[in-house]
């Protein structure tokens, strides 16, 4: 640990006196822009609720293997470790189901108890990523308990004169062995655009820091899109877009449930489509500000194998899964005096086809449904207000009301059965400037969660006869939130404090009924609450210093255990010089506290501290801007794991130091 300090120190000051002496411009701390929140732009500091932003510059910077890996820069946010590739985010001690995953608005899912939705996206290709903590909007309907993620991939644009404008990248990493190439190109002008991406990653298994290979931790994947924009006249204009992902040989090494801890986990090909047509209309100097209706298709498959390496008589398993989505919304933006209305009506639906194949070492083999065939809708209505009362103070109110309609077909375990649910939430929030820089916000909001399709009719079957059940007659989730925050922002200094106490009825969890059976369940009870604090100071001729802590407790209140889901305090220090003739340099220290307050069935955590460098060199040629770095993840080469990879049956390390090598060119 006193190494790790007195390097990290080093750096710093490194950073601090190279910065002092040689750069005398005036950095303007911008207020960040959200459009997440509320459905249009918003001051980050002006919107009750836990929000975080990862913009393209953070993503430039730290080039991440998988969204999980960047979204740790956000206090209360963590990554749930399934590997390089694959891994989830926990926000405040909710994930999986409890967070609604959006690209570029459009809901993915998929129902199995192994990561990969934040997979299925390269980070190169991804303009912001959008975070809200807990239930704050009435924009998503179901799902939102534990907050909404949403990933706005790059695009063209509408261009008062006709250009051509896009960005190569390519990275080498040592730890895991590969490289990334990735690349767009778009025509801009005033009535249309056109865009064009593709990008490949390719990468061995990982080592940890004690030198062991993580085995079946490798990863090959590409996507395309294509993407474009016609203006009818000047307030209508129509986008459409296509995206296509394709992965191959995907190992997920720390995904031993549900399958035997011995497993081989591996994806051999799985897929990822994403077609949507938008149209907006956007009246000038009207109270009817603004309408969006958009309408998209979305598709995965799931091809999983699992390999036994034991002496069992099952050799290999293949369960495969087709998850089809389609949904659209409609949505109005009216501005009267003092109120911005938001509201409209969307539907969601999934359907869901799969099944098992065991592959037996006698030659045989046998077909089942680990899931029937089921299909989901959700359809509702939202509507918020943004009300300006005075100069200093905002108000929010809004609410959505959905109708929830499940079915599942029959197989051996299930009978067939639908059912219906009318659900609810909302929010009131507020705003108040006790000074230009000084803000107070809070909320109440509830929120509600339908059980997911893999909760209700589940049907594993593990070695030794243990056996996995679903739950048809599963109650929806419901939350009870509060949040109270106080920003502070200036040219110097922005820093947010935040406190959120979630109260949870209906929770569901998996519980043991025998030696060899368990159950989802609810439970009457139970509550998340914590506090958060994020800082970054801006200095002239220094560049950037950034600093955040997070802490949540969770307990279920019907029995007095604590909830395994719960991640330890943990933070982050970093400073970010300012550019000086092209060279700039980055140093950020992360860490989190051992984590003893687990269940009886959950391995506790120790502490971890990491060190990653970064050093570059950008210049400017005949417009173009070109960037080079070098650097070093884990620079101490530290052998550690993230308690939330315990929490959930299967403790394996994260990968020891790592040399990145890369190059990009945006013109």
């Amino acid at each position: 640990m006193r190494k790790i300090v007195l390097v990290f120190t080093l750096a710093v000051t490194t950073l601090v006196t190279y910065g002092a002496n040689t750069n005398t411009e005036e950095i303007v701390n911008l207020k960040p822009m959200i459009i997440s929140a509320r459905g249009f732009e918003t001051p980050i500091d002006m919107i009750p609720g836990g929000v975080g932003i990862i913009d393209s510059e953070e993503l430039s910077l730290f080039t991440p293997f998988s969204i999980p890996n960047i979204l740790e820069l956000i206090p209360g946010v963590t990554k749930r470790s399934d590997s390089a590739w694959g891994s989830d985010i926990n926000i405040r001690g909710m994930s999986h189901d409890s967070i609604v995953f959006l690209v570029d608005g459009c809901r993915l899912i998929s129902a199995t108890d192994i990561n990969a939705q934040y997979g299925l996206i390269l980070p190169q290709s991804i303009e912001q990523i959008e975070i809200l903590k807990g239930p704050t909007s009435a924009l998503y309907g179901s799902g939102t308990i534990g907050g909404v993620a949403n990933v706005i991939t790059k695009n063209g644009f509408f261009s008062d004169e006709p250009a051509v404008s896009g960005n190569f990248f390519t990275g080498f990493d040592s730890n895991p062995g590969g490289m990334t190439v990735y690349g767009n190109l778009s025509y801009n002008s005033e009535n249309y655009y056109i865009f064009a991406s593709a990008g490949k990653r390719s990468y061995d298994s990982y080592k940890d820091g004690a030198g062991d290979e993580m085995i079946n931790s490798q990863f090959n994947d590409y996507e395309t899109s294509l993407k474009g924009g016609f203006k009818e006249s000047e307030n209508n204009y129509t986008e459409a877009q296509i995206q296509y992902y394709k992965g191959t040989d995907i190992g997920i090494p720390g995904s031993a449930a549900p399958f035997p801890p011995t497993a081989a986990v591996t994806y051999p090909e799985l897929h990822r489509q994403l077609y949507e047509l938008k149209h907006t209309f956007a009246p000038e100097g009207n109270i009817f500000h603004k309408m969006t209706i958009n309408a998209f298709y979305q598709f995965n498959d799931r091809n999983v194998r699992v390999d036994n390496p034991i002496s069992i008589p099952i050799a290999t398993i293949r369960p495969t899964a087709d998850h089809e989505m389609y949904g659209s919304k409609w949505e109005n933006i009216f501005i009267l005096e003092d109120h911005t209305f938001n509201a409209g009506l969307d539907f969601w639906n999934r359907s869901y086809e799969g099944s098992r194949t065991k592959y037996f070492r006698n030659g045989t083999e046998a077909t089942d449904k680990p899931l029937p065939d089921a299909y989901r809708l959700s359809a509702g209505g939202f509507i918020e207000d943004n009300w300006q009362v005075s100069e200093p103070l905002i108000i929010n109110v809004g609410g959505r009301a959905d109708y929830v309609y499940v079915e599942n077909d029959k197989t051996p375990q299930y009978d067939p059965s639908h059912s219906d649910d009318i659900s609810w939430n909302a929010h009131v929030g507020s705003s108040y400037m006790l000074t230009e820089a000084l803000s107070i916000n809070g909320i109440v909001a509830t929120g509600y969660r339908v059980p997911s399709l893999t909760e209700l009719y589940k049907y594993i079957k593990l070695g030794g006869g243990i056996v996995k059940w679903g739950n048809p007659d599963l109650e929806p989730e419901e939350s009870l939130f509060f949040e109270l925050d106080m920003h502070y922002a200036t040219d110097v200094l922005d820093m947010t404090l935040a406190g959120f106490y979630n109260d949870l009825d209906n929770l569901i969890v998996e519980n043991k009924i025998s030696d060899t059976e368990y159950i989802n369940e609810n439970i009457s009870k139970a509550e998340i609450y914590g506090a958060e604090l994020d800082i970054n100071i801006y200095i002239a001729d220094l560049g950037k210093i950034y600093a955040n802590i997070a802490y949540a407790y969770g307990k279920n209140t019907k029995t007095d255990e604590y909830l395994p889901t719960i991640a330890p305090l943990n933070g982050l220090l970093g400073i970010k010089s300012q550019e000086f003739n092209g060279f700039w340099g980055l140093c950020q220290l992360q860490w989190a506290a051992k984590q003893n307050k687990t269940p009886d069935n959950v391995s506790n955590s120790e502490s971890w501290t990491v060190v990653d460098l970064r050093l570059g060199y950008n210049i400017e040629q005949n417009g173009a801007i070109n960037k080079f770095y070098v650097g070093i993840d884990n620079v101490f080469d530290e052998e550690y794991y993230q308690y939330l990879t315990a929490s959930r049956g299967f403790v394996f390390n994260e990968p020891g130091r790592n040399f990145v090598l890369g190059y990009e060119v945006q013109f």
